[in-house]
């Protein structure tokens, strides 16, 4: 339960910001077209779209990241395994 509240209360704040950002980009927008067209309008669009993005890498950077840790530490498990049973497995067997 504490969990679903944690997401709802990141969602709220994720829509406020966003309803903030829609406010400011309209009157960004109002005082912009008192002065004529221009191409800054698109810096807060691209911010915008940019930020999903940078944030699906980011993630996918963590996930393999981590698998790269994991791989790393099933080869140093297996590398210590092998070193310490390698002895054995060397000894000349005794068949008749």
């Amino acid at each position: 339960m504490r969990r679903v509240l944690k997401y709802d209360l990141i969602c709220t704040v994720a829509m406020v910001c966003v309803a903030a950002g829609v406010a400011l980009n309209m009157v960004y927008l109002q005082v912009l077209s008192s002065a004529g067209p221009s191409g800054l309008v698109l810096i807060p669009v691209a911010i915008g779209l940019a930020t999903p993005f940078a944030t699906w890498a980011v993630r996918r950077l963590s996930l393999f990241m981590e698998a790269m840790g994991v791989g790393a530490m099933l080869y140093l498990f297996g590398s210590g395994a092998l070193s310490a049973s390698l002895p054995f497995l060397l000894q000349p067997s005794t068949a008749p």
